[in-house]
């Protein structure tokens, strides 16, 4: 539907399905302008034959459906997680801590070496990571980029106190 092709979706929900994704760009637009870091990386999707043999690997395309539905389940999470903060639930939040700084100046190495001096210091925010990103995006060692900062950070864990979700910019998050 959102492509423009051909389906099977009713006329009475072609409407609403549109509103959702213009809203599903403003959630998204409000994550970014707020610094949320978005690594975009390729995923790959596997070809298979009629026996079910892989014959091909490409790069797997996020459409906007996909989109939309990641943008509605983050809004969600973010706000179960606050309510459950604000109201002092017992709950198991999803955290991402802040990045060691050693790591950050591992990333700061990498990049120069790139070509890409970047000083990061030791307290960054999820925006400056983000706006590297942004920077460094469609040139031919951006994907190497997203890894190696990916990999620069720590990795999100449970936790029964909200401590925040540093990737997402986010002070309430979970997985409900």
């Amino acid at each position: 539907l959102f492509a423009g092709q051909e389906n099977q979706v009713p006329e009475a929900l072609r409407q609403t399905l549109f509103d959702m994704l213009s809203l599903s760009k403003t959630l998204r637009r409000a994550r970014e302008e707020r610094g949320a870091i978005d690594f975009e990386l390729s995923e790959p999707q596997f070809v298979l034959d009629e026996s079910g043999e892989p014959v091909d690997v490409r790069p797997r395309q996020r459409g906007e459906a996909e989109r939309l539905i990641e943008d509605f389940m983050l809004a969600a999470n973010e706000q179960v997680a606050r309510i459950a903060r604000e109201r002092d639930i017992p709950f198991l939040y999803r955290v991402h801590e802040e990045p060691d700084p050693d790591k950050l100046h591992t990333l700061e190495v990498f990049l120069a070496n790139l070509g890409h001096p970047t000083y990061l210091g030791g307290k960054v925010p999820p925006a400056a990571l983000r706006k590297l990103l942004l920077d460094t995006s469609g040139l031919p060692e951006s994907e190497i980029i997203r890894h190696v900062m990916l990999r620069s950070l720590k990795k999100a864990c449970y936790s029964e106190s909200p401590q925040g979700h540093y990737g997402l910019a986010a002070p309430d998050y979970c997985h409900f």
